[in-house]
């Protein structure tokens, strides 16, 4: 078992139907969201909360990931920031994918 992480990611969230073969696709790398980050150069996440929660996927770019097996500690400007935005919002809409992207912390524990 893995130590508990915390993600900073801009992007897209979206939840995955709680069902064997999304659960299954995701685990094996072959969930339709995870393919297009690997074809586009955006980066994706995907994971819960804790057992029993539901899965999500981001898509986007990942700022960092922190914890005592991750990063202890980064930081970027406001310029460096925007320039991530602009490319992964003109990135999201050229490849189709909808929603607002925003700048998710997401806790991943491991429970």
């Amino acid at each position: 078992m893995g130590a508990d992480a915390f993600l900073v990611f801009y992007g897209v969230r979206e939840t995955v139907a709680d069902d064997d073969a999304a659960i299954e696709a995701l685990e094996e790398g072959d969930h339709p969201l995870l393919s297009l980050p690997r074809t586009c150069g955006l980066d994706s996440w995907w994971g819960r909360l804790t057992d029993g929660s539901e899965y999500h996927i981001l898509l986007g770019k990942r700022v960092g990931v922190f914890g005592v097996e991750n990063q202890h500690d980064a930081s970027i400007d406001p310029a460096g920031l925007s320039v991530i935005a602009s490319e992964v919002d003109a990135l999201l809409t050229k490849h189709g994918i909808s929603g607002t992207p925003t700048l998710h912390f997401q806790l991943e524990a491991q429970c």
